[in-house]
């Protein structure tokens, strides 16, 4: 029971509506409105009221209302941009792309100038939204690349800021941009290459020694050859110059494949590019082609130990879809799946040259030219073929790369994304066996197929638009305008 208080000497009208009553009978506003004015109660009277529920009403109300805020978090949730740059640092600059690592020392924003770490927001976001598709980390890498771009401006214009180092830092990250969001598909990609090129020149070679430097400049010679490879372009002299530089250098390992493959790529991209001219006859073509071929096979067959890889033979039949023949190989690493597999797709490329060029040819030297480059196609094709079950099987030969206490039986078990970039890799070279028009109709089926099963047991969206342009006969799109589709050389290891 609760006591409400000294009960009002007013009418029962004017408390009901808070009037001052001036106890008289009737009283004035009740006669001045015109209603009947019933007296007045006893006011020495004791009233109780029973307000038991109502109090359990208010207590049950007060409860609610603390426990609604819900739990306290146990962790503040942490901005887009710093998840992008975490990712990105994680996987892509110190475990994808070991050329990017001239790129570590600015984790922290705060460490960088203001156009560099723009350019980082903007490609780490962009490879955020390529990895998890995130139209917010879409939208926030183009306004991040904009405001690089003019920040970028503006320190060129500056001549202490222009040829400083980090300059060329920020180049190559916004040309990293441009590549991994596919912003452009025309001449436009190589303005940040060009732009780089252009601040060594002005800078001067001697001016970078450091090893972070020279891995600066490796990765710009990497993405200027790969650039004028697609294109058919002469390489650029001034990566002449920075290779003639690094050479000297007593941190950059002159016999490592990956450097001879660099060599042999400039070589044959110089070529390739008077032929695209028609600066020489079939004749010509051939033998420069076959010149090629044979210098690619030389580096393939003599690479070190610690490039081979281990074939494992499978019984007859093994029944393993993921398996094209009954063997896989197993390599030492991504790098080196991809540097041999980049010597084996050139090797197609080549030889379906040299089948273009000895098309309408009845001579010997032609007929056997003809011969030697299909068994180079299908050789190379069974090679790259061999190299997917390591990554592709997750029920044996890549069950290692799945996380612990997953079931590799289990179809819904998950990846990480160091293992999604394993499979990655080998989109492209699966993409070129399958273009070439002399690759065995087996292998092209098996091909269709595990890029179809790429794309639903990786959830990886490139392999199902490669998969749909391999499966229309009349659409024999070029292997350079797909390999611009799956990001070109920002996904070269």
């Amino acid at each position: 029971m609760v006591f409400r208080g000294k009960p009002s000497k007013s009418c029962a009208r004017c408390r009901q509506r808070k009037l001052r009553c001036d106890l008289r009978y009737p009283c004035s506003p009740c006669t001045r409105a015109g209603y009947q004015c019933y007296g007045y109660r006893d006011t020495s009277s004791l009233r109780i009221a029973d307000e038991t529920k109502i109090m359990h009403e208010k207590a049950e109300a007060k409860r609610t209302r603390i426990t609604s805020i819900g739990p306290i978090p146990k962790a503040l949730s942490i901005s887009l941009e710093i998840q992008a740059r975490n990712l990105f640092f994680a996987y892509y600059v110190s475990d994808f792309s070991r050329t990017w690592d001239f790129l570590l020392p600015f984790f922290i924003s705060s460490s960088a100038p203001e156009h560099l770490s723009l350019s980082i927001d903007a490609a780490s976001l962009a490879f955020f939204h390529r990895q998890g598709q995130s139209p917010s980390a879409l939208a926030l890498s183009q306004h991040k690349y904009v405001t690089a771009l003019r920040k970028a401006g503006e320190a060129l214009r500056n001549p202490e800021t222009a040829v400083s180092e980090t300059m060329l830092d920020t180049s190559l990250v916004l040309d990293l941009y441009e590549c991994i969001s596919n912003a452009s598909t025309n001449d436009a990609n190589r303005v940040h290459v060009n732009g780089a090129l252009t601040l060594v020149k002005l800078s001067g070679v001697n001016a970078y020694k450091k090893t972070s430097f020279l891995s600066a400049l490796m990765r710009l010679v990497m993405n200027s050859i790969i650039i004028s490879a697609s294109k058919a372009k002469p390489i650029p002299p001034e990566v002449h110059t920075i290779r003639e530089h690094a050479a000297g250098q007593a941190n950059v390992n002159v016999n490592d494949p990956k450097w001879k493959l660099n060599g042999l790529s400039m070589d044959l991209t110089l070529s390739l590019a008077s032929i695209q001219r028609k600066e020489m006859n079939d004749e010509d073509t051939i033998q420069i082609c076959q010149r090629g071929d044979q210098d690619l096979e030389t580096l393939d067959v003599e690479m070190p130990p610690h490039w081979q890889y281990d074939r494992v033979r499978l019984p007859r039949p093994s029944g393993n879809e993921r398996c094209f023949e009954s063997y896989f190989d197993i390599y030492p690493d991504r790098r080196i799946t991809q540097t041999r597999n980049v010597i084996r797709f050139s090797r197609i490329l080549l030889s379906e040259e040299i089948l273009l060029r000895c098309e309408d040819k009845t001579d010997e030297r032609s007929i056997s030219s003809s011969i030697q480059a299909q068994h180079v196609i299908a050789s190379m094709v069974n090679d790259i073929l061999a190299s997917v079950p390591q990554m592709t099987d997750c029920s044996s030969a890549a069950a290692y790369k799945l996380p612990q206490n997953h079931s590799t039986s289990s179809p819904h078990h998950q990846h990480n994304l160091s293992h999604y970039l394993d499979v990655y890799i080998l989109i492209f070279p699966m993409y070129v066996a399958a273009w070439s028009v002399h690759c065995p109709a087996a292998a092209r089926e098996w091909i269709i197929k595990e890029l179809e099963y790429m794309a639903e047991h990786f959830a990886i969206k490139e392999a199902k638009m490669v998969k749909e342009i391999l499966k229309t006969p009349d659409r024999r799109i070029g292997v350079w305008q797909i390999y611009r589709l799956l990001g070109s050389c920002a996904f070269a290891a």
